[in-house]
């Protein structure tokens, strides 16, 4: 069996190696994403790919992310839409409850930026569930009745549900 070697191989090594000699912990990528998190934000415009699935990038191995960079990682992402269907709803803001219509405890809040999209490198712990709970930028708001399990929102909404909408 013949094994390539690639300079993301190498750099893995080099990281695991350095990690042994001064310990594992002090390693940890929870430490740098907890003390710094990238998150959305109001009136924000950097964003991009409106309706698409934002993990097909922005995931370990995809396009966005390279090698250790959790700055591009996102734990939850996905984009917000008028009743239209088309029509980005901006400066919106998402919550995750742990029971449906916004009941139970909130555990987590995101902005939707300008473009109607949120994201967040945030660990999140969907090991329960969450119930997304989102208000609009002008008002209204929508609300998912089943949990979510996974941060990959435009993965089914566009897809085989309807887009995320506030009327």
């Amino acid at each position: 069996m013949v094994h390539r070697i690639t300079n993301k191989r190498i750099a893995f090594v080099i990281t695991l190696l350095a990690c042994m000699s001064i310990g594992v912990s002090s390693c940890s990528h929870y430490d740098e994403i907890t003390k710094n998190p990238v998150s959305s934000r109001h009136g924000d415009d950097e964003s991009h790919n409106m309706g698409r699935n934002c993990m097909e990038c922005h995931r370990s191995g995809g396009q966005a992310v390279e090698f250790f960079d959790t700055e591009k990682m996102w734990n939850i992402g996905g984009t917000v839409f008028n009743a239209d269907g088309v029509t980005p709803n901006a400066n919106g803001t998402v919550y995750l409850y742990t029971q449906a219509n916004g009941q139970g405890e909130l555990k987590y809040t995101f902005e939707v930026d300008a473009n109607g999209n949120f994201y967040t490198n945030q660990i999140i712990d969907f090991r329960q569930g969450l119930f997304p709970y989102v208000t609009g930028g002008f008002g209204g708001s929508a609300h998912m009745s089943t949990a979510l399990t996974s941060g990959a929102c435009n993965s089914c909404h566009g897809v085989t549900t309807p887009r995320i909408t506030i009327n």
